[in-house]
């Protein structure tokens, strides 16, 4: 005869076995509706540990500004400019070595037509967001061609340029200004000549959200150095002294098409022009083929563009 204590222990692990039970099917529930949330559960996955990475990277810079403060001390040095002027020191900068190392806005909108037409193939009725418009070339091509467009960039002196060429723009950081937008309310999103500025979590965070705002059918176009180039990856790149990380063609697609966006290509563009550059009827020596060969790595598109579309139905 079982006593009444083995009776309450026997209920008590018989309690305990139901519980468990029941927490076991909790976590496999839980695990189902995780594994059937698929590519929505993998972004707030991403973005949870992007943000970690944020929080890091900001003490990384916090640190690094504090042994520079205190080597400059040690030297008896100071930052030449600082205050209030130091932010339009810093863009005046930068702004005088785009205009010499980058081009004339003539230049920059000769090569930056072709982009227009990509855009208007687009049959959304929304406006396009123009990420890092700098001087405006691109949202004149836009506005020219009667696309309803806004730019964004932080640049003080570039803002009030495009104001005074009459363009739409915004002072205000890019991923602040687009995780602002509603979704899908954009026609298109451009980063032309942006991406190789951010660092890489804020670079899959800015992707992802335009994924989010970008209409059904919209279009993210992403131009960026072309480091597949040799000359450019392993030269010209490191002119901007404000580029952050190169970045392959071949990880711009895989990016993309992991945010969900289809179909995505990559397009290289604008050569460099030599009068060195042998034609395919150049030999059949084992030199001339060799130097072929090189020159597809020399000689390639200075430019890589990504044209990412979101599905017309997700």
């Amino acid at each position: 005869m079982v006593s009444r204590r083995a009776q309450r222990e026997l209920e008590r692990l018989g309690g305990d076995v139901q519980r468990l039970v029941e927490r076991v099917g909790e976590l496999e529930r839980r695990q189902l509706e995780s594994q059937q949330e698929g590519a929505a559960f993998r972004r707030l996955l991403l973005e949870h540990a992007l943000r970690q990475e944020d929080d890091v990277e900001s003490l990384r810079r916090s640190l690094f500004d504090i042994r520079r403060s205190l080597v400059a001390r040690m030297d008896g040095e100071s930052d030449p400019v600082s205050g209030p002027e130091q932010s339009t020191f810093y863009e005046s900068v930068y702004s005088a070595i785009e205009e010499r190392l980058r081009g004339s806005p003539e230049v920059v909108t000769s090569l930056q037509r072709r982009h227009v037409g990509v855009i208007a193939d687009v049959d959304v009725d929304a406006p396009v967001i123009d990420l890092g418009c700098g001087r405006g070339e691109f949202l004149e091509l836009l506005t020219q061609a009667g696309i309803e467009a806004v730019g964004v960039d932080g640049n003080s002196l570039f803002v009030e340029r495009c104001r005074v060429q009459g363009l739409e723009v915004k002072q205000d950081d890019l991923f602040r200004y687009l995780q602002a937008q509603p979704d899908r309310s954009a026609r298109a999103i451009t980063m032309l000549q942006v991406m190789e500025h951010l660092s890489f979590p804020h670079l899959l965070r800015t992707i992802g959200e335009a994924f989010r705002v970008l209409a059904p059918g919209g279009v993210l176009l992403g131009e960026t150095p072309n480091v597949a180039n040799l000359a450019v990856g392993g030269s010209t790149f490191w002119l901007d002294h404000t580029h952050v990380q190169p970045l392959h063609p071949a990880l711009l697609e895989a990016l993309a098409s992991f945010f969900g966006f289809e179909p995505v290509r990559v397009e290289t563009l604008n050569p460099p022009e030599v009068d060195w550059r042998l034609g395919p009827d150049a030999g059949d020596s084992e030199v001339s083929e060799a130097v072929l060969g090189l020159q597809s790595y020399v000689l390639s598109g200075q430019d890589a563009l990504l044209v990412a579309y979101r599905p017309e139905i997700d």
